[in-house]
C-alpha cells in the first residue's frame, strides 16, 4: 500500500493548457509522453497493432522477460496506474525491412490503447476529436486530464 502510494506521489504530470500537447492512457488518462518525444505512426506489420512510436516515456512499468516480436527482442509495456497493457519497448533495433522508426530503445504504444491532449481538445492517437458525454468514458472535464 505505501508503494501504491509513493508511485501516486511520484507521477509526472503535464500541464493541460494550451502549449501543452501529451499522449495519455485511455483507460485511466495517466499521463504517458509529450509530444515532443513523438517518433511518428507506427508502419502496418503483420499481427502487430498499429500505434505511436516514441522514444521516452514516464508513468510506465515493463516486464522483467524480453521476448521476441517478428525476430526483435522487445518486453511489454504497461501503464503504472491502472498496469494495462498499452505497448512494447524495443530492446535492440527492429531489423526488418520497412521498419527503420522502431530503433533500439523505443516504445511502440498501441493506438487504441491512448488518447492525445492537443492543447485544446482531447483525441484519440490518431486525431478524431473525442466528444465529451454526460454519461459515459468520456465524461471527465479537463481538469480530470
Amino acid at each position: 500500500m505505501a508503494a501504491a502510494a509513493a508511485a501516486a506521489r511520484d507521477r509526472v504530470r503535464y500541464p493541460v493548457n494550451a502549449a501543452s500537447k501529451f499522449f495519455l492512457c485511455s483507460q485511466c488518462r495517466n499521463h504517458l509522453f509529450p509530444h515532443a518525444d513523438f517518433s511518428g505512426q507506427s508502419p502496418s506489420w503483420p499481427g502487430v497493432s498499429q500505434g505511436v512510436v516514441c522514444r521516452a516515456a514516464v508513468n510506465v512499468r515493463e516486464d522483467d522477460t524480453p521476448r521476441l516480436l517478428h525476430h526483435c527482442r522487445v518486453v511489454n509495456v504497461h501503464c503504472d496506474q491502472c498496469d494495462r497493457h498499452i505497448g512494447e519497448r524495443f530492446t535492440e533495433p527492429a531489423n526488418v525491412t520497412g521498419l527503420h522508426e522502431l530503433q533500439g530503445n523505443c516504445y511502440l504504444f498501441h493506438n487504441d490503447k491512448l488518447l492525445y491532449w492537443d492543447g485544446s481538445s482531447l483525441r484519440s492517437s490518431t486525431g478524431e476529436q473525442i466528444i465529451i458525454h454526460e454519461n459515459g468514458y468520456q465524461g471527465a472535464a479537463h481538469g480530470d486530464l
